[in-house]
This record gives C-alpha cells, structure tokens and sequence, in this order.
C-alpha cells in the first residue's frame, strides 16, 4: 500500500518538474521546404533508399547462412 501511495507522489512529482521545464516564451518555429539541390536529394532520398536495400540483402544472406548450417 506505501509503495503505490510512493510512486503515484513520485509520478505526480515527475510530471510537475517535467512540465516546469517546458519552454514557454520561445518563439515557434518557422518550418520552410527543403531546397531541392543535388546534395538534399542524395542525402535524403537515395542514401536511406540504398540503406533499406542493403539491409533488406544482409538479412536475406544472414537467414540463407542459417539454414545453411542446419
């Protein structure tokens, strides 16, 4: 019974300081379109495309490894 009463205080004590902490005169951002230059394209389009395919292929010569070996 102590323990709950404990760590309900403790999670209402959490979300005090954690809401104290939140930031409430900073001005809000100003989101703009990324410019469509060679480097943001490679950086935001092909690298994590060629990063998925190669992850895709390690799994499939991880998993022909392992039945391998059975």
């Amino acid at each position: 019974m102590i323990k709950k009463i404990l760590a309900s205080l403790a999670g209402i004590i959490l979300m005090i300081i954690s809401y104290a902490q939140t930031p409430d005169m900073y001005p809000p951002p100003n989101p703009e379109p990324i410019e469509k230059t060679t480097f943001n394209i490679v950086l935001y389009v092909v690298l994590p495309i060629i990063m998925v395919v190669g992850y895709l292929l390690y799994r499939k010569s991880v998993k022909k490894r392992n039945e391998k070996d059975k």
